[in-house]
């Protein structure tokens, strides 16, 4: 409590009232933590009461630690059959709601929650709110439905409360124990009296205050002394995602995990809900938060595994659909308002982004180019290349006819970036679940800040492939988790960054033999039968189909173009043993060297060279 009091001797008053009409026989009494510090003296009123009872730290201790202050204080006097209440002192923790929560534990539950259904704040708080569980659940999984409101048997107590991660948070350790819980749907209520002084700092130091509660419960269990530790029960019905039957390389699809879950809830009775008088109308199992079970399982043991499993695989699984949703649209919102920005500015490009532009114009008339644009390695070998393909182009070609020049060039490149995030993040999910998407999306999100919003609609290849790029890196963990299904992807992006610009090759070369490597490593050994089967497969068909459509352009200028073909003369000065281009006994090294930092040209055979970009 902290300068409460008005609230408090009504919240006295309610809760025995609520207590008396649902005729429980235990004897109230309240410890009231006043985290004031001894400042507040309206606090002296609560002393005319003989069941309230004053505790007063040496300094302001946080509604969190305070709570556990009075707990450890409280459990040397407990009695066997006493049951401990955590609430707030203002009222928004309802007095009708305590004896729903203490009856839930008639059922044999060391733990009962109450699960936030509906708040009362204002909407800025709601708002704030709603951001602080988000953030929550992309960093620890787990979503935030439940507080301090809470009812444990005072054996729980005594065996739990010397967690060293209660001196953190209250709440979150609560979740991250994994007891026996049942979850009563409990709305917030209104203040009886004053002001929150929740506040935005308050509620940060909030949510950082739970993050490290829950995670410090991974290796918090090894710190306790050895009368102190709570070891959960043994789960009966153990799964993962690997086959049923034992074997660990083949995986499960998602759909035949669900119903296997659901033949164990049958089995354990968990479709009968029809029996008990106590049972609470809950959420169902699969959408309730990690180690909570309904109070309409928590009469059966492998009711509350089979939910224990579901909970587990929910957070595996991350947040809905929805909410992916909303952090993918963050994610791509700075592309978004980069655009936006510049169509509102008229920003025109100029320099070598009007060159490359021009290009990107010539896609589908009668000056279609076959190859991509000028290639700074010309300077290296005294001859004119070209980048080997317009994929790049071809992708940005329609925005271009839509639009006039600036908008086309600014929308197609942030159409290019905004799919590449979108490919990452549903492609990392298919890879790792939510596990490896949340991690993906803060590194294209990290990617995306540090470019700088100019460099967001960048038609500049340098520039334009960053976020492509990573895509590929993602697609490479599937060719190393021996995803069949990615090796068209790969080859798809693989040239797409070649063809528009040929560093890339370099670095494909360097990168694409360890994925390889690591799947060849991972199911060793490969029978030849297997290779074979592979060869002949519809993924090798589709990936052949996709190399040749993307090359084809490339091909034709190398079959039917004038004099030399482009690939030849990438080949031929990609070759040590070159002759031409380099004078003999030059000490110029005679690979072509590509700078990222020269421009394009729009002809593949004009002698002229650009100026340099002025960046």
């Amino acid at each position: 409590m902290l300068h409460d009091t008005e609230s408090l001797l009504q919240l006295r008053t309610e809760t025995a009232l609520a207590c008396r009409e649902a005729a429980i026989a235990l004897p109230i009494r309240h410890l009231v933590i006043d985290d004031s510090a001894g400042t507040d003296t309206d606090v002296a009123r609560l002393h005319a009461f003989d069941d309230v009872e004053v505790l007063t730290p040496p300094f302001n201790l946080g509604h969190q630690r305070a709570i556990v202050f009075g707990l450890r204080h409280l459990v040397p006097r407990l009695g066997s059959h006493d049951v401990v209440v955590t609430m707030d002192s203002d009222g928004e923790d309802q007095p009708a709601d305590v004896p729903r929560l203490v009856q839930a534990l008639d059922g044999g539950a060391p733990l009962a929650l109450a699960l936030r259904t509906k708040r009362s704040e204002p909407f800025r708080f709601r708002v704030m709110y709603l951001v602080f569980r988000l953030m929550f659940r992309v960093l620890t999984g787990t979503t935030v439905r439940s507080g301090n409101f809470a009812a444990q048997t005072a054996d729980s107590l005594e065996t739990t409360i010397d967690h060293p991660s209660f001196d953190l948070c209250y709440s979150s350790t609560l979740l991250a124990l994994r007891r026996h819980t049942v979850a009563v749907p409990c709305a917030r209520g209104h203040r009886f009296a004053g002001m929150s002084r929740m506040n935005s700092y308050a509620l940060v130091a909030h949510g950082m205050r739970m993050d490290g509660g829950r995670r410090g419960n991974v290796h918090g269990d090894a710190r306790l002394p050895r009368t102190a530790r709570y070891r959960p029960a043994r789960r009966r019905h153990r799964r993962s995602r690997t086959h049923p039957t034992g074997g660990h390389r083949r995986r499960v699809p998602r759909r035949v995990q669900r119903i296997h879950r659901a033949v164990l809830r049958v089995r354990a009775g968990i479709g009968d809900r029809d029996e008990g008088s106590r049972r609470y109308e809950g959420p169902d199992p699969d959408q309730i938060d990690r180690g909570m079970t309904s109070a309409s399982e928590a009469e059966t043991e492998p009711a509350t595994d089979a939910a224990t499993d579901a909970a587990t695989d929910a957070a595996t699984e991350g947040p809905g659909r929805l909410t992916r949703a909303v952090i993918v649209a963050v994610v791509v919102l700075p592309i978004i308002a980069a655009v936006v920005r510049a169509l509102r500015r008229h920003w025109f490009p100029i320099g070598d982004d009007a060159l490359l532009y021009i290009r990107v114009r010539d896609v589908a008339t009668n000056h279609h180019p076959l190859l991509g644009s000028w290639t700074s390695a010309s300077l290296s070998v005294g001859e004119h290349m070209n980048n080997p393909g317009p994929i790049y182009q071809d992708l940005v070609a329609p925005f271009a006819h839509a639009f006039s020049p600036g908008p086309g060039a600014a929308i197609g490149v942030g159409s290019v970036n905004v799919a590449a995030i979108v490919a990452m993040s549903a492609i990392s999910r298919r890879i790792g679940q939510w596990r490896a998407q949340r991690w993906f999306l803060l590194a294209g999100a990290a990617l995306s800040w540090t470019m700088g919003s100019e460099l967001l609609f960048d038609i500049w290849q340098a520039h334009a492939l960053m976020l492509p790029f990573l895509l590929y890196l993602v697609l490479l963990i599937a060719v190393a988790e021996a995803k069949a299904w990615a090796v068209p992807w790969v080859l798809g992006i693989a040239s797409l960054l070649v063809q528009t610009h040929i560093s890339y090759a370099y670095i494909l070369v360097l990168l694409t033999p360890v994925a390889i490597v690591l799947a060849w490593y991972d199911n060793r050994p490969v029978p030849l039968q297997s290779m074979r089967s592979a060869l002949r497969s519809r993924t090798a068909a589709v990936s052949g189909a996709a190399v040749g459509v993307l090359w084809a352009q490339p091909i034709i200028e190398q079959l039917f173009g004038e004099g030399r073909g482009n690939l030849v003369r990438l080949a031929r000065v990609s070759s040590p043993s070159r002759h031409g281009g380099c004078a003999t006994g030059s000490p110029a090294p005679c690979r072509a060297r590509v700078s990222p930092t020269l421009p394009t040209d729009r002809s593949s055979s004009s002698p002229a060279c650009p100026a340099r970009r002025s960046r």
